[in-house]
């Protein structure tokens, strides 16, 4: 994504470090501080309220992902995951990712932990090859 792409009053989804494949908050940006212009985006931060938050902090655009309006099919946000611990414990919280790829990569890494969990997705449109790895990774597909 470019960070030109973010803009004051977007819905976004906010990731807990930028190597995440994924993010569990939401928020809107509220600011944006910086020059725009700077080539790689380092000196661009946006001011973020999250979700159920009093006051905005700033961001760097590597956590932030813009989120479609609502209902529109195929926006990111639409592939979603979540672990439910095998032993009657909360689930963990959904979370949201912006393509099947990213989901399925995530998947992989999950099923590698060997964790005491099951993990169940959704998404939007999955295809047949993408619905077969799910399921040999042993994923509920909802």
């Amino acid at each position: 994504m470019r960070v030109t792409a973010l803009q004051v009053g977007d819905r976004v989804g906010i990731k807990d470090s930028a190597d995440f494949l994924h993010w569990s908050r939401f928020g809107a940006i509220t600011g944006i501080a910086g020059d725009p212009s700077a080539a790689n985006g380092s000196a661009m931060r946006f001011e973020v309220l999250e979700d159920g938050e009093t006051y905005p902090v700033p961001m760097a655009p590597g956590l932030l992902v813009k989120l479609a309006p609502r209902g529109e099919q195929g926006a990111p946000g639409d592939w979603i995951a979540q672990s439910f611990p095998t032993d009657g414990d909360q689930p963990g919280p959904k979370m949201y990712f912006e393509n099947p790829a990213d989901v399925l990569a995530f998947v992989v890494e999950f099923a590698d932990l060997k964790l005491d969990e099951k993990l169940k997705v959704h998404g939007p449109a999955w295809t047949e090859q993408e619905r077969t790895r799910l399921r040999d990774a042993g994923v509920e597909l909802a």
